[in-house]
């Protein structure tokens, strides 16, 4: 393959991916209209585990939903950048009432930061 087709050929493959990313998002939105916790709520764990230690993430850290996992049925939840998309059940939530941390505040949720592409 050329350079120029190569080149042609990843910008198509990108676009592509940009595309699904997209509808995944507008999907995932949707689908948390209907939820208890939409895009975008402050939310606490009720319920700590071993592995929330391991990842960093107390019981009474704030977080933030940004997306649905549906092959494993919960939510993303954005804690910080070191600990960005941690899956939690719906029944280990609570609604975050407080003054949220100014780093969920400026987190924007459903916008495609990275695109990964098998060529």
């Amino acid at each position: 393959m050329k350079m120029s087709e190569l080149e042609a050929h990843v910008a198509k493959k990108s676009v592509e991916e940009f595309r699904r990313r997209t509808q995944e998002n507008i999907r995932v939105e949707k689908f948390l209209k209907t939820k208890k916790f939409s895009l975008g709520t402050f939310v606490v764990k009720n319920k700590g585990s071993f592995m929330d230690g391991v990842f960093g993430v107390n019981g009474d850290d704030v977080g933030k939903i940004v997306g649905w996992d549906f092959e494993n049925n919960y939510y993303r939840v954005y804690y910080s950048p070191y600990n960005p998309y941690i899956g939690v059940r719906e029944e280990n939530l609570e609604m975050f009432t407080g003054e949220a941390p100014e780093q969920l505040k400026n987190h924007k949720e459903g916008i495609v930061k990275r695109i990964t592409v098998d060529l």
